[in-house]
């Protein structure tokens, strides 16, 4: 069990826990994990801890203010466009708001990540996410 790694996600802030504790536990955690993390609305998300932005994400540390902010603006229903969708995290929190009545579109080009954020969105079971292995832009290439 990662006992440092369950420290920093379950303590508030204090004095040294971004500046020291963190990066000490980047350096040193087991490169070879897989984690789940669970998100709102019975979502669960698979991270590979051998990436830093996903380590990060496993610690709750990444993104944490532009998910609350997802989750108050969208409302069940509505539809949400995600540009660069990576692994899949910000379509997950949208597709547990918008629901049943709503849909994510989310768009990824890298092959490789792309099979990341299939791969959630089948861990989910998740009907109400569009996911296309394409970049956008306003040139081509």
């Amino acid at each position: 069990m990662d006992i440092l790694g369950q420290l920093i996600k379950k303590t508030p802030e204090f004095p040294g826990k971004a500046s020291r504790l963190v990066p000490f536990w980047m350096s040193n955690r087991d490169r070879r994990s897989i984690r789940q993390r669970a998100l709102s609305g019975n979502m669960k998300i698979s991270l590979d801890l051998s990436v830093p932005y996903e380590a990060m994400v496993w610690l709750e540390r990444e993104e944490e203010d532009d998910l609350a902010i997802i989750r108050k603006l969208l409302k069940p229903g509505d539809v949400f466009v995600d540009c660069g969708a990576n692994i899949g995290l910000w379509s997950l929190v949208a597709s547990s708001v918008v629901g049943s009545r709503g849909k994510v579109f989310a768009f990824e080009p890298n092959p490789l990540t792309f099979r990341k954020l299939i791969n959630n969105l089948e861990y989910n079971d998740n009907a109400t996410i569009v996911a296309f292995n394409v970049a956008l832009g306003n040139n081509q290439g």
